[in-house]
C-alpha cells in the first residue's frame, strides 16, 4: 500500500495514542470492505475453533489478505508511529457469541511475540456495535510506557486464563490481578460502531468482559503491525508466530512477515 494522499489521522489522535497508548478513530472502514470482512468471518466461524485460534487468516483467505494489505489500517499505523515502512505482523479474529460469559485476563501482547521494537500496535476493527454489556475491549492508560513484560498465560477455550506460560530462559514481570486493582488505575473504553477503529500498543494492558447480551454478537478484526524499529527475536511464547526464514536481530521482511506499506 502506498500513502492515500491524505493524513488519516489528527494531531490530537497521536498524541492521544501517545500518551494513552490507545485512540479511538471513528468511521474509516466503509460499508463495502466492512461487508467483505463479515463475508469472510462468517466462513470462518463455521470452523470450530477456539476463542484465541482464529488467527493468520490472510495467509488462507484472501478477502482477510486484501483488508490487511489494501485498507486505510497500514498508514494508519505508519502515522501514529512517523515510520515510512510497515510490516503485517499477524492478524486475529475475536468473536464473542451472546452469552459467553468468560472474560478475556488482562496482559499485554508483546511478551507472547518473536519480536522486539517499540512500533508495534493493533488495529481492532468492530464489526458489530460494540457496548460493555457485549464486551468492550477495556485498557490501562498510560500502561505502555511501563516497560512490563507481563507473565503471559494460556487461554481456554473461550479466552480465559487458567495457567502461566512462558519462553524458556526469558522473564517476565509477575502479572497483576488487574481486575482486583480496578480502582487504582485509569481503565478507558469506548463503545464503538462498525467500521470504527481502535488502535493500542503492544505494551498496552487490557482484557474485556463477557458477552452478557441474549442475541448481540460482539465480532471484531485485529490486524497487528510493526513500524521500522522491530527486529525478529527468539525465543518467544507464541512459537507458532516462529519464522524459519529469519534469525534474531533480522528486519521483519519475509514472506510470513510482508511489508505492506512503504517502499
Amino acid at each position: 500500500m502506498t500513502f492515500v494522499g491524505k493524513s488519516l489521522i489528527s494531531k490530537e489522535d497521536k498524541a492521544a495514542f501517545d500518551r494513552d497508548g490507545a485512540v479511538l478513530l471513528r468511521g474509516l472502514i466503509d460499508q463495502t470492505a466492512q461487508d467483505s470482512l463479515r463475508e469472510a468471518i462468517a466462513r470462518e466461524l463455521e470452523r470450530p475453533q477456539e476463542f484465541f485460534g482464529r488467527r493468520l487468516l490472510w495467509r488462507s483467505d484472501p478477502d482477510f489478505a486484501r483488508f490487511c494489505r489494501e485498507s486505510c489500517t497500514p498508514q494508519i499505523i505508519s502515522e501514529l508511529f512517523g515510520t515510512s515502512t510497515v510490516n503485517l505482523f499477524m492478524d486475529q479474529l475475536f468473536a464473542k457469541a451472546p452469552g459467553t460469559i468468560t472474560r478475556t485476563g488482562w496482559h499485554n501482547d508483546l511478551p507472547y511475540w518473536p519480536i522486539k521494537g517499540w512500533q508495534v500496535a493493533t488495529t481492532w476493527v468492530a464489526l458489530d456495535p460494540i457496548t460493555k454489556e457485549n464486551g468492550a475491549l477495556e485498557l490501562i492508560r498510560g500502561s505502555h510506557k511501563w516497560n512490563r513484560r507481563y507473565q503471559p498465560f494460556q487461554p481456554d477455550l473461550h479466552g480465559g486464563a487458567i495457567v502461566s506460560k512462558g519462553a524458556e530462559g526469558e522473564t517476565y514481570d509477575p502479572l497483576p490481578d488487574f481486575e482486583t486493582e480496578r480502582d487504582r488505575h485509569d481503565i478507558i473504553s469506548w463503545e464503538m460502531q462498525p467500521g470504527d477503529v481502535l488502535v493500542f500498543h503492544a505494551m498496552t494492558v487490557h482484557g474485556a468482559a463477557g458477552n452478557n447480551t441474549a442475541e448481540q454478537w460482539r465480532r471484531a478484526y485485529a490486524i497487528r503491525y510493526t513500524g521500522e524499529d522491530v527486529r525478529y527475536y527468539e525465543p518467544a511464547t507464541n512459537e507458532w508466530l516462529y519464522n524459519p526464514a529469519l534469525t534474531t536481530g533480522d528486519v521483519l521482511d519475509s514472506e510470513m512477515y510482508p511489508r505492506v506499506f512503504g517502499s
